[in-house]
C-alpha cells in the first residue's frame, strides 16, 4: 500500500507542475510514476479474486419512481 500512494503522490506533484510548466522532464516523471504503479498492479494482482475484478453491474432503481417512463 505503501508503495502505491508513493507512485500517487509523485503523479499527483508533477501533474500539478504540468499544469502550468510543459517540461519534459516533469511529463517524464509522471509517466515513470504511472507506470511504477501499473506494475505494482500487474505484481499484486494475484492477490485479489478473479471475481472481484470483473466489471460492476449499473445500480438497479430502489423504487418504480426512480424508473424512467418508457416513450
Amino acid at each position: 500500500m505503501y508503495i502505491a500512494a508513493a507512485c500517487l503522490k509523485q503523479f499527483r506533484l508533477n501533474e500539478i507542475t504540468l499544469s502550468w510548466s510543459r517540461n519534459a522532464d516533469t511529463l517524464h516523471q509522471a509517466r515513470v510514476s504511472l507506470r511504477r504503479l501499473r506494475s505494482l498492479f500487474s505484481i499484486c494482482k494475484s492477490m485479489f479474486k478473479r471475481r472481484a475484478m470483473r466489471p460492476m453491474a449499473p445500480p438497479k432503481p430502489r423504487c418504480l419512481r426512480c424508473v424512467p417512463a418508457a416513450m
